[in-house]
């Protein structure tokens, strides 16, 4: 199974196309659009909601079928903030809750998307 984080922009879309000619392991998408958007959008795409700033537990178990197969997730996920100081914040907690909710995988990739789109504060170096 494969599930790609955030994988509802330019490289999400173009990686599950990918696996899915590729592989015959399930495709999951998650991020944090509500589903019934989602499924107007892409409704072939196996879609997750979930915000990875919620901390809870994700229950990404649940979506493993096969114990045979390995188990990947891509995370291609990003901060909504405008702000330095906000998006690092943001993606710490990305980090944790990513590490927290994926314990269960055997393989799990961060590709880092974010950029800063706004002005007005620096990053907080003793982060």
């Amino acid at each position: 199974m494969i599930i790609l984080i955030g994988g509802l922009g330019n490289v999400g879309r173009n990686l599950e196309a990918h696996f899915k000619r590729t592989t015959d392991q399930d495709i999951f998408v998650l991020g944090r659009k509500p589903e019934r958007i989602v499924k107007k959008l892409y409704p072939d795409t196996n879609y997750i909601e979930q915000d990875l700033l919620d901390d809870e537990n994700w229950e990404l178990e649940k979506y493993i079928t096969n114990d045979n197969d390995p188990n990947l997730i891509i995370n291609l996920s990003f901060s909504l903030g405008n702000f330095a100081n906000t998006v690092i914040k943001d993606n710490k907690l990305m980090m944790d809750n990513l590490f927290n909710n994926t314990k269960q995988f055997d393989e799990v990739v961060h590709i880092s998307t974010t950029a800063v789109g706004g002005y007005g504060s620096n990053p907080n170096d003793k982060i």
